[in-house]
């Protein structure tokens, strides 16, 4: 997609910001599987080598690697929903009152990520958030191999930024 070129999407941001269910829009979901697809895809040619390098370094690494955390984070709490609805399920007066007291909350969430419960929740934000990492570290290679210095992002040899720009 041409979202991808250029400043960062709008979604990619709202995303990095911790704004996880706008995964609930499918233009989202799309975008990120579809960066994910493209970025783990195989070149086929010297040419796709040069168009998905110079994709990767148009984007945005520091904010896909925010989304894959926020998203990482967010898969971590639906999975701990879900394990407190099938606990519930099974008569565990305790997490059936947890529930119950964030039952409103609960319910505008689901929606929101158009899901139909807490498992499904937590599958659609672990692939998102996996697809968001394969992204940023897709990203990050192409910006290291390329001689960027990256600042706080693994660098090579262990030396100090500041020894590695003569």
């Amino acid at each position: 997609g041409d979202a991808a070129e250029g400043a960062a999407p709008s979604w990619l941001a709202r995303l990095a910001g911790g704004e996880v269910d706008s995964l609930g829009e499918v233009e989202v979901v799309s975008a990120v599987s579809e960066a994910a697809m493209t970025a783990r895809a195989p070149a086929e040619s010297l040419d796709d080598v040069a168009a998905k390098q110079r994709w990767l370094k148009s984007l945005d690494v520091p904010m896909w690697g925010r989304a894959a955390v926020a998203l990482s984070e967010a898969a971590s709490d639906a999975a701990g929903m879900a394990a407190l609805s099938a606990q519930c399920d099974s008569g565990d007066d305790v997490s059936c009152r947890i529930l119950s007291e964030q039952e409103e909350d609960s319910q505008a969430r689901l929606a929101r990520l158009n899901v139909p419960n807490w498992g499904a929740a937590a599958a659609v934000l672990s692939v998102a958030a996996s697809d968001a990492a394969a992204v940023s570290h897709a990203a990050l290679e192409a910006l290291e191999a390329f001689g960027f210095n990256l600042k706080g992002y693994r660098p090579k040899g262990g030396a100090s930024p500041e020894a590695e720009e003569e």
